[in-house]
């Protein structure tokens, strides 16, 4: 028999598998977008300024 590549489908996935498989791809988004980032731009916090208090 030949092999075309691709597998037949089977028994829908349970809802664990569903979830399980959600949470890991949402990681793995994450992730590729932390490696895209520039390390060297700065994050989207804004710094707090201190304010100085009277000066007499």
């Amino acid at each position: 028999m030949i092999s075309l590549g691709f597998e037949l489908p089977g028994p829908p996935p349970s809802k664990e598998e569903i979830r399980a498989w959600r949470k890991w791809k949402k990681e793995i988004d994450k992730l590729d977008a932390d490696l895209l980032k520039p390390a060297s731009t700065p994050g989207k916090k804004k710094k707090k300024t201190i304010k100085k208090k009277g000066s007499g």
